[in-house]
């Protein structure tokens, strides 16, 4: 089950209505998804973007509701408050963004502030499949980059998956938060409390030692440091969601 199925199960099982994706580029996830509130956050839409958008309109006519943000994600989240708390709270979130530990920490942060507390974030490119892969850079690598670290194909997960890794380390009270085997790694990060105050301030000293993790790190601790899940737990996901709904109802 890859990310687009997962996240079309959640709203046509529940009554989730409201779906934030950062990183939506072409639209491919975006687009497909079935759900009554659709809001997509990317610094650089593809140029075809809007004949695509017109093209979904037809294809489903919720595409005709959706709203587009073309800005950095930490910038959406500063400047575009009052508009959050409008549609709040968010159901379902796909972070798919720059595929770094940085950016992707941030995202998921953020979008905690304004998620359903039954709600569900899913991340992509938690699980790379190689070290070059993984390789850890501030943007997508440079001809350099991929001709140093060897083995390059031209799949980039970045080091999003050090994200879990300080999810798990500092919110492990709060969250509940595992990655599945499939699709480059789809992480899950749930409430498991309500948060309150300021328990999601930035923990520098934590953020700096897993920062400092290397792929090989990774590989060596994968039930622990990712709770990794096999494939067939996309199912047992979706049932715990639905019957977290339904007993909030």
């Amino acid at each position: 089950m890859k990310r687009l199925q997962l996240i079309q199960e959640l709203f046509k099982l529940t009554a989730f209505d409201t779906y934030l994706e950062i990183g939506c580029y072409r639209g491919r996830t975006f687009f497909p998804v079935e759900a009554k509130r659709k809001i997509a956050v990317d610094p650089f839409f593809h140029l075809l973007f809007k004949k695509d958008a017109v093209i979904w309109v037809f294809k489903s006519f919720k595409n005709i509701r959706n709203r587009y943000f073309e800005l950095e994600s930490d910038r959406f989240f500063k400047e575009k408050q009052s508009f959050l708390n409008s549609i709040s709270p968010i159901d379902v979130a796909l972070i798919d963004g720059l595929h770094t530990f940085e950016t992707s920490l941030n995202d998921v942060l953020n979008t905690l502030s304004y998620l359903n507390r039954k709600g569900v974030i899913v991340m992509h490119d938690c699980y790379p499949p190689n070290k070059a892969a993984a390789l850890a850079t501030k943007h997508f690598p440079t001809k350099a980059e991929q001709e140093a670290v060897g083995g390059w194909t031209g799949a980039w997960c970045g080091d999003v998956w050090k994200t879990i890794v300080y999810l798990r380390r500092a919110h492990s009270d709060l969250l509940s938060t595992c990655v599945i085997d499939t699709d480059n790694g789809l992480g899950i990060v749930r409430f498991k409390t309500n948060i309150t105050g300021n328990t999601l301030l930035l923990n520098t000293d934590l953020y700096a030692e897993i920062d400092s993790m290397t792929y090989d790190d990774l590989i060596s601790d994968l039930k622990g440091l990712l709770d990794l899940q096999p494939k067939s737990y996309a199912f047992d996901l979706i049932k715990e969601v639905i019957s977290g709904v339904n007993a909030n109802e």
